[in-house]
């Protein structure tokens, strides 16, 4: 599902051509820029660095509000720009706690940026409505719930995951933020690679 959404959101971007007022900002800290002083503002804002690796970096704190929230921060290999912020709210085993939480946060970014430019949330055919049946669905990449804002030079998009492992479950709502001008000039390298 995860892919699914990330890619839904790569395949819509060019629909997004006209840009909301205001720029894209992660707790009032502009989306983009070299990935480290990011990092470091994060941090001034009471975020607590866990991990990193080559291009990203992995947070814990407040968020909305929420103690807890995991933020993930991305960056381009080449130029360390960053091209995008997630952040992570883990949900209870319900259904009803996943698709509480996934309008609570859409209902918030609403509120402050508006109408989404797109929005879809749906099950596949074989939806029964049952609360234990949508967890199922959404485990096996069958939910697609996904509102999407266009922003500024960028696009946040909040959908619903499930991270499964041999010995659990996780569910969780993220809130994705993308710096499109980075993530066109990371594309741009790439393909100077083929």
């Amino acid at each position: 599902m995860r892919k699914f959404s990330v890619s839904l959101v790569v395949l819509l971007v060019p629909f997004f051509a006209q840009a909301q007022d205001g720029g894209l900002s992660f707790k009032g800290i502009p989306v983009g820029g070299n990935c480290e002083v990011f990092a470091r503002n994060l941090a001034s804002k009471g975020l607590r660095k866990i991990d990193s690796g080559d291009n990203s970096i992995l947070f814990r704190g407040n968020f909305m509000a929420e103690p807890d929230v995991f933020v993930f921060v991305r960056s381009d290999p080449v130029s360390r720009d960053v091209t995008g912020v997630s952040a992570y709210f883990e949900v209870e085993g319900r259904w009803s706690a996943v698709d509480r939480k996934y309008f609570e946060i859409v209902d918030a970014y609403s509120e402050k940026y508006g109408e989404p430019t797109a929005h879809r949330e749906c099950f596949g055919d074989d939806d029964f409505g049952s609360d234990y049946r949508r967890l199922y669905m959404l485990s096996e990449g069958k939910c697609l719930y996904m509102t999407v804002w266009n922003v500024g030079g960028g696009v946040i998009s909040i959908a619903p995951y499930c991270l499964k492992s041999s010995e659990s479950r996780k569910y969780m709502v993220g809130v994705h933020y993308f710096n499109l001008d980075n993530m066109e000039a990371m594309k741009k390298t790439a393909l100077e690679d083929i």
